[in-house]
Formats: structure tokens, sequence, C-alpha cells
């Protein structure tokens, strides 16, 4: 769990003796961990539009799961990274596969900046060995993070879940919205402090470049309930 006490990590280097700690997409597992971990160095906790780990521990990991685990996963990672810096480079390769990416993201003000900080950012090839090698790791820290909650639970401090979702059907009719709502409800049934699950309309899942100042607002909320 060294993923997690990194997170603390950087607090003992800012000199914070707490925080609010707000994860998005993976990084929710990671400040969720740290949370159950080290209970005394948070304040409040803010999901936004997290990953959804196992209901339950991998305690038999297949094949498929064993495939992708700490060796063949990272290693498959690290070849692609470097085939791709051998041969077309990332200069270019890299801002392109990111606006592919950011194609659902709709037309606003900031778009303009977001290109521009995107352009620069990820031409670099550390940025996407470090992507590579933390999605090829996905399976084994979602059966970490399940272990870890049987055993640790959430402290007595406000938690809030957050799902991003693009239309304005109940959340309950879209996969994904089922998904942060049944985890928000798994969370509540073991926390010691209140858990809320909000949405964000119309949001992708990078909805803090979309909705900021909602963003914003329920952190802030969390942090005050």
């Amino acid at each position: 769990m060294r993923w997690a006490d990194d997170v603390v990590g950087v607090l003992d280097a800012l000199g914070a003796r707490t925080a609010v700690l707000v994860g998005h997409s993976m990084g929710a597992w990671q400040v969720e961990a740290a949370t159950r971990r080290h209970p005394d160095r948070v304040r409040a906790l803010v999901l936004f539009d997290g990953s959804v780990a196992p209901a339950e521990p991998n305690s038999a990991p297949s094949r498929a799961t064993s495939a992708t685990g700490p060796s063949r996963g990272p290693r498959l990672a690290s070849l692609l990274v470097s085939a791709v810096s051998a041969t077309v480079g990332w200069g270019r390769t890299g801002p392109l596969l990111r606006r592919l990416a950011d194609r659902g993201l709709p037309r606003a003000p900031w778009r303009a900046g977001h290109r521009a900080r995107c352009a620069v950012t990820y031409a670099h090839e550390s940025v996407w060995r470090t992507m590579l090698l933390e999605d090829s790791a996905y399976r084994r820290l979602g059966a970490e993070l399940a272990t870890l909650r049987t055993t640790h639970p959430l402290p007595a401090v406000p938690v809030t879940v957050v799902a991003a979702l693009p239309g304005w059907w109940p959340a309950s009719w879209s996969r994904w919205g089922a998904q942060q709502g049944r985890q928000a409800a798994a969370l509540a049934r073991t926390a010691m402090g209140p858990v809320g699950f909000h949405v964000i309309r119309p949001g992708r899942h990078h909805v803090m470049l979309q909705h900021p100042r909602q963003v914003a607002a329920l952190v802030e909320a969390t942090w005050r309930a």
C-alpha cells in the first residue's frame, strides 16, 4: 500500500498535519486508501468520478488478472512506450492522442488553454510511461483496495462521492451512474461518518475542466459538513 502512503508523504513534505483529500478516477482509490490507513491525517474525503473497485478482495486471481499483474503488465507498457519513442516519437503523437481523448468535451472558453497545456504536457515520454504503468496495474490496485476495505474502516469524516453524467436521465439508468451510486452506498454501510452522493450534469470524466465551480463547491461543502 505504498501508493496510498505516498499521499501522506506529500502532506509531511508540505508541513500539513491534516487535509481534505480529493481524488479523481484512479486517484480516488489512492485518497480513499490513504484515509483508511491514516485516519488522523484526513479532515474530509471527496471522490470525483472514481474508479470502481471490485466488491470482494481478489483472493485467487484469474489468469486474466495475473496477466496484467505486477510483472507482465508494466513490462508490456514499458515496451510500448519505448517502441513509440524509437519510431514516431511523442512530440506529436502524445498531444494527438490527448486531443482524440478530449473529443467528447464541450467547446468552451477554457478549451483553448487546455489544448495548449496538453500540447506541452503530453509531448513527453515520461508522462505516457507513468500513465500506462499505472493503468497496467489497474486490477491489482483495485484488488488491494477491496482487501483494505475489509480491514480498515472509513473514519468519522465526511465523504462525498460524485458522478459525472452526460445526460439528464436518472443516475440509475446509466451503467456508470448506477456503479457510482452502489459504490457510495457500500461506503456508507461501513463508514463512521456521513457519506453523500452527488451527480454533476452534463459532465464528462474530466468534470473539473467543465464545472470547476461546482467541483470546488462540493469540496468546500464536504469539508464544512
